[in-house]
């Protein structure tokens, strides 16, 4: 749940992240009562496209360890050309 409040938050929800994250969950649980949800992981290009958004040119150190990547590849992805459509 928390990683649902999060996500929440940073929509610009903060003041509601619990109780939408609660009801996310609770709608989950009935769809899906005790089974297994696979969510898949964000395609390469969706990682990229997202680093590249997210990078000021002053967060490397916070984008590094957000997303697992080492300073050399996040300057190696801020050069790649990433087709958004």
């Amino acid at each position: 749940m928390e990683c649902i409040k999060l996500a929440v938050s940073e929509c610009g929800y903060a003041e509601r992240s619990e109780m939408v994250a609660q009801r996310i969950v609770y709608a989950l649980r009935e769809k899906y009562p005790g089974q297994r949800v696979y969510i898949p992981a964000p395609s390469r290009k969706e990682k990229y496209s997202a680093i590249q958004n997210e990078f000021n040119g002053k967060n490397k150190q916070d984008i590094c360890r957000r997303w697992g990547i080492s300073e050399r590849w996040l300057y190696e992805i801020m050069h790649k050309k990433i087709d958004k459509r």
